[in-house]
Order: C-alpha cells, then structure tokens, then sequence
C-alpha cells in the first residue's frame, strides 16, 4: 500500500512539475524524460519514509540496512524488554477492566428496564401499539 501512495503522490509531483523551457542535457532535451526523472527521484524519496511508517502500522520496525546491495530487515515489535511491553500490558488490562465495567452496566441497565416495565404493566412479549 505504501507503494500505491508513494507511486501516486509522485506522479502528482512529476506531473504538477513546471519543466523547464528547454530541458536540462541531462534530460536528453525532452520535457518528458525531465518529467520522468522527477518521478523517480520523488518515488525514492517517498517510498522510504512511507514503508516505515507502513511497517510501524503493522507493528515492525526496521532493525538493520545493509550497505551491500540494497536491503534492509525488519522485525517484530514486540520483545521481552519490560520497558516496551508494560504499556501494551497496562493497556490490554486497562480495556479488559473497561468491558467488564461495560457489560455490568448493561447487565444492570436491563435489570432496571425489566422493572420498570413490570411497575407500569407493561406487557413485555406483546408487540407495542401505535
């Protein structure tokens, strides 16, 4: 996905571009090749932050590039280092408390329905008359 976007934002780029009157030599003299060098160098410069943040989205994150040829690893998150996994702890503990509290709330509000309706004689079973 990263590359759709990096793909299109520097197609917008390339084609948004002013070119030259006359084109650079190393464009060979052709607006359409300055155009697609432009291209180029903005799909490089895009692609990179925007697989790093795709990556961090999916929950990895670069460990290492390598000088050879191009390359790069990634990894997984999550660790056994404390420091990093307490906050995911406290916050799966926190949402499970939060759904507890949630479900007795409904479970109660039900409760208070049901006899309120027996109070008023309200028939629960029968459909509501308009």
């Amino acid at each position: 996905m990263a590359v759709i976007v990096a793909v299109l934002v520097a197609a917008v780029i390339a084609g948004c571009a002013s070119a030259p009157d006359t084109a650079p030599a190393y464009a060979l003299n052709s607006s359409a090749i300055w155009r697609l060098e432009v291209f180029i160098v903005a799909l490089v410069a895009l692609d990179i932050p925007l697989s790093l943040i795709a990556g961090a989205f999916h929950g990895r994150m670069l460990t290492f590039v390598s000088a050879g040829p191009a390359g790069g690893g990634t990894a997984p998150i999550t660790s056994t280092d404390p420091e990093q996994t307490s906050g995911i702890e406290e916050a799966s503990s926190a949402v499970k408390q939060l759904r507890t509290t949630v479900e007795e709330g409904f479970v109660n509000l039900g409760a208070r329905v049901v006899r309120l309706e027996s109070k008023m004689g309200a028939d629960t079973d029968s459909p509501e008359k308009s």
